[in-house]
């Protein structure tokens, strides 16, 4: 199991990274060049600046299993299709 960070837009990739580590998961956070991150754990993959490259860089690796966090609904599309697991980073309240 991997879990994949879509980082353009999400607000929790350094509290994912830490859970991530915590609990011995595979991490990798996609984000394009327009972003600077940097985490103690895990990797961070650079794609280039345009129309939905994190996420195809995501799709194209996913696997049965894995875990996406993402606010983009095509990614999260795609990645139910290959029967991953997806979860908006976005918390509401009620």
């Amino acid at each position: 199991m991997i879990l994949w960070i879509d980082a353009d837009g999400c607000p929790v990739v350094s509290e994912s990274a830490k859970l991530a580590q915590q609990y011995k998961i595979e991490l990798h956070v996609v984000k394009n060049i327009a972003h600077h991150i940097v985490l103690d754990y895990g990797e961070v993959h650079t794609v280039d600046k345009g129309p939905d490259q994190a996420d195809f860089f995501i799709a194209n690796r996913l696997q049965s299993g894995d875990l996406v966090i993402t606010q983009d609904y095509g990614l999260a599309a795609m990645a139910i299709a290959k029967k991953a697991n997806c979860f908006n980073p976005i918390r509401t309240s009620h």
